[in-house]
Protein backbone atom coordinates (compact mmCIF):
# COMPACT_ATOMS: atom_id res chain seq x y z
CA UNK A 1 0.00 0.00 0.00
CA UNK A 2 1.42 3.37 -1.03
CA UNK A 3 2.21 5.97 1.62
CA UNK A 4 3.72 9.44 1.60
CA UNK A 5 7.15 8.03 2.47
CA UNK A 6 6.82 5.47 -0.33
CA UNK A 7 6.08 8.18 -2.93
CA UNK A 8 8.98 10.31 -1.67
CA UNK A 9 11.46 7.43 -1.71
CA UNK A 10 10.40 6.38 -5.20
CA UNK A 11 11.09 9.96 -6.31
CA UNK A 12 14.53 9.86 -4.65
CA UNK A 13 15.31 6.56 -6.35
CA UNK A 14 14.38 8.09 -9.72
CA UNK A 15 17.16 10.67 -9.35
CA UNK A 16 19.64 8.19 -7.82
CA UNK A 17 19.62 9.88 -4.42
CA UNK A 18 21.39 7.92 -1.71
CA UNK A 19 19.30 8.57 1.41
CA UNK A 20 15.82 7.28 2.18
CA UNK A 21 13.20 9.19 4.14
CA UNK A 22 11.47 7.14 6.82
CA UNK A 23 9.80 9.79 9.00
CA UNK A 24 9.06 12.83 6.85
CA UNK A 25 7.90 15.03 9.72
CA UNK A 26 10.77 14.38 12.12
CA UNK A 27 13.91 13.75 10.10
CA UNK A 28 16.38 16.61 9.60
CA UNK A 29 18.03 15.38 6.41
CA UNK A 30 18.03 17.60 3.33
CA UNK A 31 15.72 15.12 1.61
CA UNK A 32 13.18 15.25 4.44
CA UNK A 33 13.29 19.06 4.61
CA UNK A 34 12.68 19.29 0.86
CA UNK A 35 9.84 16.79 1.08
CA UNK A 36 8.12 18.80 3.81
CA UNK A 37 8.24 21.92 1.62
CA UNK A 38 7.40 20.40 -1.76
CA UNK A 39 5.17 17.38 -1.22
CA UNK A 40 1.83 19.07 -0.49
CA UNK A 41 2.02 21.77 -3.23
CA UNK A 42 3.16 19.16 -5.78
CA UNK A 43 0.31 16.83 -4.81
CA UNK A 44 -2.28 19.60 -5.00
CA UNK A 45 -0.96 20.80 -8.36
CA UNK A 46 -1.15 17.30 -9.79
CA UNK A 47 -4.66 16.79 -8.39
CA UNK A 48 -5.77 19.98 -10.18
CA UNK A 49 -4.29 18.69 -13.44
CA UNK A 50 -7.35 16.63 -14.44
CA UNK A 51 -10.86 15.70 -13.33
CA UNK A 52 -9.57 12.56 -11.61
CA UNK A 53 -12.27 10.00 -10.89
CA UNK A 54 -10.63 8.94 -7.62
CA UNK A 55 -10.74 12.55 -6.37
CA UNK A 56 -14.29 13.36 -7.44
CA UNK A 57 -16.54 14.34 -4.54
CA UNK A 58 -20.10 15.69 -4.42
CA UNK A 59 -21.43 17.56 -1.40
CA UNK A 60 -24.00 20.13 -0.32
CA UNK A 61 -22.59 23.65 -0.08
CA UNK A 62 -22.97 25.76 3.06
CA UNK A 63 -25.02 28.90 2.41
CA UNK A 64 -23.49 32.19 3.55
CA UNK A 65 -25.61 34.87 1.89
CA UNK A 66 -28.77 35.10 -0.21
CA UNK A 67 -30.03 38.01 -2.29
CA UNK A 68 -33.17 39.87 -1.15
CA UNK A 69 -36.30 38.34 -2.63
CA UNK A 70 -35.06 34.75 -2.53
CA UNK A 71 -36.82 32.20 -0.29
CA UNK A 72 -33.84 32.38 2.08
CA UNK A 73 -33.94 36.19 2.35
CA UNK A 74 -37.34 37.85 2.36
CA UNK A 75 -35.84 41.30 2.94
CA UNK A 76 -36.98 44.10 0.61
CA UNK A 77 -33.72 46.03 0.96
CA UNK A 78 -32.46 47.06 -2.49
CA UNK A 79 -29.19 48.80 -1.54
CA UNK A 80 -26.41 46.28 -2.05
CA UNK A 81 -24.19 45.47 0.94
CA UNK A 82 -21.16 43.18 0.91
CA UNK A 83 -21.81 42.29 4.53
CA UNK A 84 -25.23 40.74 3.90
CA UNK A 85 -25.56 40.06 0.16
CA UNK A 86 -23.73 37.95 -2.42
CA UNK A 87 -21.69 39.70 -5.09
CA UNK A 88 -23.84 40.97 -7.94
CA UNK A 89 -25.42 39.61 -10.07
CA UNK A 90 -25.51 36.29 -8.21
CA UNK A 91 -28.38 35.16 -5.98
CA UNK A 92 -26.39 32.99 -3.56
CA UNK A 93 -22.98 32.88 -1.94
CA UNK A 94 -21.73 29.60 -0.49
CA UNK A 95 -18.62 28.64 1.45
CA UNK A 96 -15.94 26.99 -0.68
CA UNK A 97 -15.54 23.41 0.62
CA UNK A 98 -12.51 23.15 2.88
CA UNK A 99 -11.22 20.03 1.11
CA UNK A 100 -11.87 21.28 -2.44
CA UNK A 101 -9.07 22.05 -4.90
CA UNK A 102 -11.25 22.69 -7.96
CA UNK A 103 -15.00 23.11 -8.29
CA UNK A 104 -16.12 21.12 -11.33
CA UNK A 105 -19.84 21.87 -11.44
CA UNK A 106 -22.75 23.20 -9.40
CA UNK A 107 -26.44 22.31 -9.47
CA UNK A 108 -29.48 22.90 -7.31
CA UNK A 109 -30.72 20.16 -5.01
CA UNK A 110 -33.01 17.68 -6.80
CA UNK A 111 -35.98 18.78 -4.71
CA UNK A 112 -35.60 22.27 -6.19
CA UNK A 113 -34.98 21.40 -9.85
CA UNK A 114 -37.09 18.26 -10.25
CA UNK A 115 -40.24 18.66 -12.41
CA UNK A 116 -43.65 18.46 -10.68
CA UNK A 117 -44.31 14.93 -11.92
CA UNK A 118 -40.89 13.58 -10.86
CA UNK A 119 -40.90 10.66 -8.40
CA UNK A 120 -39.99 11.37 -4.80
CA UNK A 121 -36.57 10.64 -3.35
CA UNK A 122 -34.71 8.32 -3.51
CA UNK A 123 -36.06 7.62 -7.00
CA UNK A 124 -34.91 11.04 -8.29
CA UNK A 125 -31.86 9.33 -9.82
CA UNK A 126 -33.98 8.65 -12.88
CA UNK A 127 -34.80 12.33 -13.29
CA UNK A 128 -31.10 13.22 -13.28
CA UNK A 129 -30.42 10.70 -16.05
CA UNK A 130 -33.29 12.22 -18.01
CA UNK A 131 -31.63 15.63 -17.78
CA UNK A 132 -34.12 17.28 -15.39
CA UNK A 133 -31.41 18.30 -12.93
CA UNK A 134 -29.71 21.32 -14.53
CA UNK A 135 -26.13 22.26 -13.89
CA UNK A 136 -25.77 25.97 -13.23
CA UNK A 137 -23.29 28.68 -13.98
CA UNK A 138 -21.03 29.51 -11.07
CA UNK A 139 -17.99 31.55 -10.14
CA UNK A 140 -15.47 31.46 -7.32
CA UNK A 141 -14.34 34.56 -5.48
CA UNK A 142 -13.02 36.06 -2.27
CA UNK A 143 -15.78 36.73 0.23
CA UNK A 144 -16.20 37.10 3.98
CA UNK A 145 -17.61 34.90 6.69
CA UNK A 146 -20.09 36.00 9.36
CA UNK A 147 -17.20 37.47 11.36
CA UNK A 148 -15.92 39.53 8.45
CA UNK A 149 -12.89 37.31 7.83
CA UNK A 150 -11.83 36.69 4.22
CA UNK A 151 -12.72 33.26 2.85
CA UNK A 152 -13.09 31.59 -0.55
CA UNK A 153 -16.69 31.43 -1.76
CA UNK A 154 -18.79 29.97 -4.57
CA UNK A 155 -21.25 32.30 -6.32
CA UNK A 156 -24.23 30.87 -8.19
CA UNK A 157 -27.97 31.18 -8.76
CA UNK A 158 -28.53 27.57 -7.68
CA UNK A 159 -30.78 27.20 -4.67
CA UNK A 160 -29.65 24.64 -2.05
CA UNK A 161 -26.54 24.19 -4.16
CA UNK A 162 -24.69 20.91 -4.54
CA UNK A 163 -21.14 20.98 -5.91
CA UNK A 164 -19.03 18.33 -7.55
CA UNK A 165 -15.36 19.04 -7.06
CA UNK A 166 -11.84 17.68 -7.03
CA UNK A 167 -11.06 16.93 -3.39
CA UNK A 168 -7.67 17.11 -1.71
CA UNK A 169 -7.09 13.36 -1.40
CA UNK A 170 -4.26 12.96 1.10
CA UNK A 171 -4.43 9.16 1.33
CA UNK A 172 -1.99 7.88 -1.29
CA UNK A 173 -3.64 4.44 -1.12
CA UNK A 174 -6.69 5.93 -2.86
CA UNK A 175 -4.73 7.33 -5.80
CA UNK A 176 -4.92 5.79 -9.25
CA UNK A 177 -1.76 3.83 -10.15
CA UNK A 178 -0.81 6.05 -13.09
CA UNK A 179 -1.45 9.17 -11.01
CA UNK A 180 0.91 7.78 -8.38
CA UNK A 181 3.63 7.34 -10.98
CA UNK A 182 3.07 10.85 -12.37
CA UNK A 183 3.30 12.22 -8.82
CA UNK A 184 6.56 10.33 -8.21
CA UNK A 185 8.13 11.76 -11.37
CA UNK A 186 6.82 15.27 -10.69
CA UNK A 187 8.32 15.15 -7.20
CA UNK A 188 11.57 13.79 -8.64
CA UNK A 189 11.71 16.77 -11.04
CA UNK A 190 11.47 19.12 -8.06
CA UNK A 191 14.04 17.20 -6.03
CA UNK A 192 16.57 16.86 -8.85
CA UNK A 193 18.13 20.32 -8.93
CA UNK A 194 18.51 21.01 -5.18
CA UNK A 195 19.75 17.46 -4.46
CA UNK A 196 21.95 16.81 -7.50
CA UNK A 197 22.50 20.17 -9.21
CA UNK A 198 21.91 18.36 -12.51
CA UNK A 199 19.78 20.51 -14.82
CA UNK A 200 19.58 17.82 -17.51
CA UNK A 201 18.25 15.34 -14.94
CA UNK A 202 15.67 17.85 -13.75
CA UNK A 203 14.44 18.40 -17.30
CA UNK A 204 14.33 14.68 -17.99
CA UNK A 205 12.24 14.02 -14.87
CA UNK A 206 9.87 16.86 -15.81
CA UNK A 207 9.42 15.47 -19.32
CA UNK A 208 8.76 11.98 -17.97
CA UNK A 209 6.27 13.42 -15.48
CA UNK A 210 4.47 15.26 -18.27
CA UNK A 211 4.28 12.12 -20.43
CA UNK A 212 2.98 10.00 -17.55
CA UNK A 213 0.48 12.71 -16.61
CA UNK A 214 -0.90 12.63 -20.16
CA UNK A 215 -1.22 8.84 -19.97
CA UNK A 216 -2.99 9.09 -16.62
CA UNK A 217 -5.41 11.67 -18.03
CA UNK A 218 -6.23 9.43 -20.99
CA UNK A 219 -6.77 6.39 -18.76
CA UNK A 220 -8.91 8.43 -16.37
CA UNK A 221 -11.06 9.70 -19.24
CA UNK A 222 -11.61 6.19 -20.59
CA UNK A 223 -12.84 4.85 -17.24
CA UNK A 224 -16.54 4.76 -16.49
CA UNK A 225 -19.37 6.22 -18.56
CA UNK A 226 -18.48 6.85 -22.20
CA UNK A 227 -20.03 9.45 -24.47
CA UNK A 228 -19.90 10.42 -28.12
CA UNK A 229 -19.83 14.10 -27.23
CA UNK A 230 -16.66 15.93 -28.18
CA UNK A 231 -15.51 19.35 -27.02
CA UNK A 232 -12.57 20.90 -28.92
CA UNK A 233 -9.54 21.94 -26.86
CA UNK A 234 -10.18 25.63 -27.56
CA UNK A 235 -13.61 25.30 -25.93
CA UNK A 236 -12.63 22.92 -23.14
CA UNK A 237 -9.91 25.28 -21.89
CA UNK A 238 -12.59 27.95 -21.47
CA UNK A 239 -14.63 25.67 -19.24
CA UNK A 240 -17.28 24.68 -21.80
CA UNK A 241 -18.37 21.19 -20.86
CA UNK A 242 -19.85 18.23 -22.67
CA UNK A 243 -21.99 15.50 -21.15
CA UNK A 244 -18.79 13.85 -19.99
CA UNK A 245 -17.97 17.01 -18.00
CA UNK A 246 -20.80 17.06 -15.47
CA UNK A 247 -23.49 17.61 -18.16
CA UNK A 248 -23.39 21.36 -17.77
CA UNK A 249 -21.18 24.26 -16.82
CA UNK A 250 -17.91 22.63 -15.89
CA UNK A 251 -14.50 23.97 -14.89
CA UNK A 252 -11.44 23.07 -16.92
CA UNK A 253 -8.37 21.67 -15.21
CA UNK A 254 -4.96 23.34 -15.10
CA UNK A 255 -1.46 22.24 -16.03
CA UNK A 256 1.07 22.05 -13.19
CA UNK A 257 3.41 24.92 -14.03
CA UNK A 258 6.25 23.54 -11.93
CA UNK A 259 6.87 20.85 -14.57
CA UNK A 260 8.04 23.61 -16.89
CA UNK A 261 7.58 21.55 -20.07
Amino acid sequence: MSTQADIINRALIAINANDEVVNVEQEKSKEARLARRLYAPTRDGMLRAAHWNFARKTDRLSLLKAAPGTPENTSTVVVWSAATMPAQPWLYEYAYPSDALLIRSVCASPSVDAPPDAPALPAWRGTLEAGHVRYRKFDTALGTDTGGQPISVVLTDAQQAVATYTARVTSEALWDTLFQEAMVLALASRFALPLTGNIALQRSMAQQARSTLDQARASNGNEGLTTTDFVPDWLAIRGVASNSQERGYGASWSDPGFLGV
